[in-house]
């Protein structure tokens, strides 16, 4: 089976690539402060140059300049504008200007949340138009940016099973990373999605192939015949991917516990030298966090590169920090690998020198780095704002797996246990124990017995 190239399928139609378009574009520099002022000069622009100034922004903004600019007058009035002009816009205008809302690197402000509002009820009466590509960006843009109105999440639903067989493989992962991040799961619609991106395997493109990746891992749709045409399709195709393509394999793989060791290895060859392949620090610490979760061997060669570089590229950044998310999987391959060194200690003061996050795969991560670490004796306490939101987040766990079927299936199992040869023995289990900082699903005190389950939504392997 050959992939369809990228080019071929855009050619024939638009590609959905709201989520992706930071990864795909080059950076350039963009003078915030001159389309503010140009806008300020113009305020009679149509909706056409209101959609490219706002595009232009959330391009060019980087998160340093987010808070002067959401604060910015203009930018309100820039907002306020567009969503004056909403009502009398089409579907294109949109589609235009939640892709470019979901560019900006901000959480929601009162300003977006009313227009993305606006949007909504402008696209619900005008349902009509809305075709596949149109309905999947849209979707993306405004699920990004947090907004979740029941009646557009409904029609999205109708919409999308009405119209499923004319959806790509790249619109369909859109409809379904809108349907995670709105926190909503519709079986007759992920099921539909499912068969129709294995219809279509044929004919998927390089993007439709990584896309599709990792939109079931961030789900965790381990869905067997799927996933073993993907993966295998993936092996047989490495030279084709791009290196932030191969990274995304190797990360939406582990995820979904289905990568080998014949699978790492082809993807490290087509790698290459890591120093010219990987061009971030979130990239270094993905493939090291990949490795360390399923246990491949890594060369001392290896894991002192991966180290030096993620050091080397980390000091580069200067004044600009790198992703929270990076320093903790890198804390945590490093903890697991058992490398107490002076950057893990100082990569751990810098996670705990920035505000908590609300992402429960981060808190759940550096909760075993915690502990890691504080067995070593030589890093500061985690500050009180981290220690709530440890506790916050085992919280919302334990709440989670109080209603998992699984768990209760699992516990029905080992209740019904008994000894061998006729012993009358069974366990008395505990479910959602702390021991040891740690919450774990089972636990037996008199047998000195613990039992984890190791699911996909678990952002780390046991």
């Amino acid at each position: 089976m050959i992939l369809v190239p990228n080019q071929f399928r855009s050619a024939c139609r638009g590609m959905c690539a709201v989520a992706t378009a930071a990864e795909t574009t080059s950076h350039k520099v963009v003078d915030i402060e001159g389309l503010l002022g140009h806008f300020n000069s113009h305020v009679d622009m149509d909706i056409r140059g209101l959609e490219e100034t706002l595009q232009a922004l959330g391009r060019g903004m980087k998160k340093s300049q987010v808070h002067a600019v959401c604060g910015d007058d203009r930018f309100r009035r820039l907002l306020a504008t567009i969503g004056a002009q909403i009502p009398d816009s089409d579907h294109r205008s949109l589609v235009a200007v939640a892709a470019a809302l979901s560019a900006i690197p901000t959480s929601s402000t009162p300003e977006i949340i009313e227009l993305c509002q606006r949007i909504t009820v402008a696209a619900i009466k005008r349902r009509e138009e809305f075709k596949p590509t149109a309905l999947a960006s849209l979707a993306l843009g405004l699920a990004s940016r947090g907004s979740k109105d029941p009646s557009f999440i409904e029609m999205v639903k109708e919409d999308t099973l009405a119209q499923i067989d004319e959806f790509s493989p790249s619109e369909l992962c859109s409809i379904l990373e809108a349907q995670r991040r709105w926190g909503v799961h519709d079986r007759d619609l992920t099921e539909a999605a499912i068969e129709r991106l294995t219809d279509e395997i044929d004919r998927f493109t390089v993007t439709d192939l990584v896309r599709t990746l990792e939109v079931m891992a961030s789900l965790g749709l381990a869905r067997g015949m799927l996933l073993r045409r993907l993966s295998a399709l993936a092996h047989d195709q490495i030279p084709q991917f791009t290196p932030p393509q191969l990274v995304d394999i190797l990360k939406s793989l582990c995820q979904l516990r289905f990568l080998s060791t014949v699978q790492i290895e082809g993807i490290l060859e087509g790698l290459g030298d890591i120093r010219e392949a990987l061009k971030t620090p979130r990239r270094v610490s993905e493939v090291f966090m990949a490795l360390v979760s399923t246990e491949y061997y890594i060369s001392q060669e290896l894991r002192d590169n991966l180290m030096d570089y993620y050091s080397q590229l980390r000091d580069e950044r200067q004044n600009e920090r790198v992703q929270l998310g990076s320093l903790v999987d890198m804390a945590w391959s490093m903890c697991a690998s058992s490398i107490h060194s002076d950057l893990l200690y100082d990569i751990v003061q810098e996670i705990y020198e920035a505000p908590p996050p609300r992402n429960r795969d981060i808190l759940a991560k550096m909760i075993e780095v915690d502990k890691a670490v504080a067995v070593e004796g030589r890093v500061t306490e985690a500050p009180e704002a981290w220690r709530a939101a440890f506790g916050e987040a085992q919280r919302m766990e334990i709440e989670r797996t109080d209603k998992s079927r699984l768990h209760f299936e699992l516990l029905d199992a080992l209740d019904a246990l008994r000894g061998a040869r006729g012993l009358d023995i069974r366990l008395d289990i505990m479910r959602n124990r702390k021991i040891g900082g740690y919450v774990v699903d089972f636990f037996d005190e008199k047998a000195n017995l613990v039992i984890e389950i190791d699911t996909l939504n678990k952002p780390t392997p046991l």
